[in-house]
């Protein structure tokens, strides 16, 4: 199924019953399971989706490490998209990704780091081009 333009990137644990773009293992393992072009889950979104429940405790550095690389991708391809956790969209009723999941530092990160990671990034694609 086509979708409209894509506004969000949401967060899901692999407990959630959703379709998903991305899944990324506990070891950091980034699998992709639908083309971007269609649509998952939610409207306008790409859906990705953590190994784990994160109920009684938080994923791994890996498996952050995995999901920042993944965003700094996606933010690249999207510029104007938006970042949040499955419980944050309206009409929902559900924990997921899970109330150990680091929800707020990694919107904070979304906010400094992603954009310091898109800008060196930029950078190091610039050197290439013109200084080989």
């Amino acid at each position: 199924m086509r979708r409209g333009p894509i506004k969000f990137v949401l967060i899901h644990h692999a407990a959630c019953d959703s379709r998903l773009h991305y899944r990324l293992s506990e070891a950091g393992q980034t699998e992709a399971l639908l083309p971007e072009s269609e649509r998952a889950s939610h409207a306008n979104s790409i859906e990705i989706g953590l190994e784990g429940s994160f109920s009684d405790s938080p994923p791994g550095d890996r498996q952050i490490g995995a999901l920042k690389d993944l965003l700094l991708q996606i933010k690249q391809r999207y510029p104007d998209v938006a970042f949040g956790g499955h419980r944050q969209v309206r009409g929902v009723r559900t924990q997921c990704p899970g109330r150990r999941f680091p929800l707020k530092s990694l919107l904070a990160w979304t906010r400094s780091g992603l954009i310091a990671a898109r800008d060196a990034a930029l950078q190091d694609e610039v050197e290439r081009q013109y200084h080989p």
